[in-house]
């Protein structure tokens, strides 16, 4: 509920680099031609300058210069209209991890402050509203990974 009582921001380049990936997948785009690409960048505004952060390729497509992997976790929560909701599911199925691994070995306590701790952190609150960056994606995957190891 903190995170969604903040609207989401695009602050910088990459925001609108990692939008502009998710978009294209949605289509099932990732080698874009000179006309898509200049689609792409009408359709969500950058118009005026060179934000999407992609590269010109000597083939003649362009391809983003961001991480291919994140754009498609988020696909489906864009195809869905949740886009807002993505990084929270991977907030919570992060705690899920805290939860399974830590409560074999801590108190129910420690579980509960463990999950306080990640959910409310600083970072967690700065980065969770940001929906189109994979920072707070990428820590609560590793977090839910090395929970479940632990």
């Amino acid at each position: 509920m903190v995170v969604l009582s903040r609207s989401s921001a695009i602050l910088e380049p990459d925001d609108y680099a990692y939008r502009a990936s998710i978009v294209a997948l949605s289509h099932g785009q990732i080698l874009l031609t000179n006309a898509q690409y200049l689609a792409l960048k009408a359709s969500l505004g950058t118009s005026g300058q060179d934000v999407l952060q992609c590269h010109h390729m000597a083939s003649g497509y362009w391809i983003s210069e961001k991480n291919p992997g994140y754009p498609f976790f988020f696909v489906i929560f864009y195809a869905i209209g949740l886009l807002r909701l993505a990084t929270l599911f991977f907030g919570a199925l992060a705690c899920g991890g805290i939860i399974l691994g830590m409560r074999r070995w801590v108190s129910e306590r420690a579980v509960a402050a463990a999950v306080w701790i990640y959910s409310f952190s600083g970072a967690a609150l700065t980065f969770a509203w940001r929906d189109t960056m994979p920072s707070f994606t990428d820590a609560s995957l590793i977090a839910a990974g090395f929970s479940l190891l632990v």
